[in-house]
């Protein structure tokens, strides 16, 4: 990527306002700064596929490198934030137990949870560093909370299958 959308520039600036964060800020704070983030994006219609696209290919160095870098950062953060939050909540027991039983009839051995969760963890890694996180599989209310655990695109569910395959001898 060359250049910057025509209004990023500002939108960027309106954003460094706002991206104060540290690696040991809550996760309720954190998400308070996405929110204005977000908030900021919309008030500039701005998509959130086209900061996704500044924030993985945006290299040039000039006076938007810092800030971009400083995005990406917060980006991680939250993500890894988010996860946390999810491998904590009850919902995602109740996922990784759901995906085990609805699968168990592709496969001949018997599925281990734990062979899902570690397959689910390695398809949700492709969401890392979106800026809307796992947004395919962790749905996340308003303010944060996670609302849902599921999948909600044929994809990922697809990709979980195809890595199980790997360990497991698939009923044809």
């Amino acid at each position: 990527m060359r250049k910057l959308p025509a209004n990023f520039p500002i939108l960027l600036k309106d954003i460094d306002k706002v991206l104060e964060f540290s690696e040991d800020m809550s996760y309720k704070n954190i998400m308070k700064v996405y929110k204005k983030i977000n908030n900021i994006l919309e008030q500039n219609n701005c998509e959130v596929y086209d900061l996704n696209k500044v924030i993985k290919e945006y290299n040039i160095n000039n006076e938007y490198s810092d800030l971009l870098k400083k995005l990406k950062k917060f980006n991680t953060l939250k993500n890894s934030e988010i996860a946390k939050q999810a491998f904590k909540n009850k919902k995602w027991g109740d996922f990784i137990k759901k995906e085990t039983i609805q699968n168990q009839h592709l496969f001949i051995d018997k599925l281990l949870a734990e062979d899902v969760e570690k397959n689910i963890i390695k398809v949700m890694k492709k969401y890392k560093n979106n800026w809307l996180g796992f947004w395919t599989i962790i749905k996340l209310s308003e303010n944060g909370n996670i609302k849902e655990i599921s999948f909600s695109d044929l994809k990922d569910h697809e990709k979980l299958i195809k890595l199980l395959r790997k360990k497991y001898k698939y009923v044809n």
